[in-house]
């Protein structure tokens, strides 16, 4: 995972972009990163993409889901 990667999950998670209803919009997640929405949802997309992945073989290895 890049530093960006690590960085808009940790500001999404902080800032509530998870919760129901969300706390902080993609719009104000980009601009605190200075990048543009389309960038901020795609990077932030990529992130899940790897960090469930990587917990999905985690779990696997644990034998924990087949």
């Amino acid at each position: 995972m890049s530093y960006k990667e690590f960085e808009i999950l940790g500001l999404a998670l902080d800032y509530g972009y998870f919760e129901n209803p969300k706390r902080i919009k993609l719009e104000e997640l980009a601009k605190m990163l200075d990048i543009s929405k389309a960038t901020a949802s795609d990077l932030l997309r990529r992130t899940l993409k790897k960090s469930l992945k990587s917990l999905k073989n985690i779990l696997l290895t644990m034998r924990i889901i087949h």
